[in-house]
């Protein structure tokens, strides 16, 4: 499975939240991968555990996003971000036939990691 986020604001973010190491920051890209409409499908609400935007991921949800990948059904799945309940990420799918060419045209964006962000900055 591959995360992504709809804005690189929330890419940052997701990214920042789940870092171990600060020494790792300035060695990450940010790219931009264009995913056709037709194959970005939702996330069903009412298929999720309650407690999924809790801070200890519910098992059930790396469940459902493997039952989603297993069915290869689309090569993204739109779910709400925990941290931010206005914006999304987007779960990309490996096995889906149409993910190498869509990967392949993957836009590198110039990018660091601003320094304010790291812990101790002042």
């Amino acid at each position: 499975m591959v995360y992504a986020s709809e804005t690189a604001s929330l890419t940052m973010l997701e990214t920042l939240v789940h870092l171990h190491s600060t020494q790792i920051m300035e060695y990450f890209t940010l790219l931009r991968i264009a995913v056709p409409d037709n194959q970005i499908q939702s996330a069903d609400m009412d298929e999720l555990p309650d407690n999924w935007a809790d801070e200890e991921a519910p098992v059930q949800l790396a469940e459902y996003g493997d039952a989603w990948s297993f069915t290869r059904g689309a090569i993204a799945l739109r779910v709400p971000s925990a941290l931010s309940p206005v914006e999304y990420n987007y779960l990309l799918n490996p096995e889906h036939p149409d993910f190498y060419e869509i990967s392949r045209k993957a836009e590198t964006i110039p990018f660091q990691f601003d320094s304010r962000l790291k812990p101790g900055h002042k």
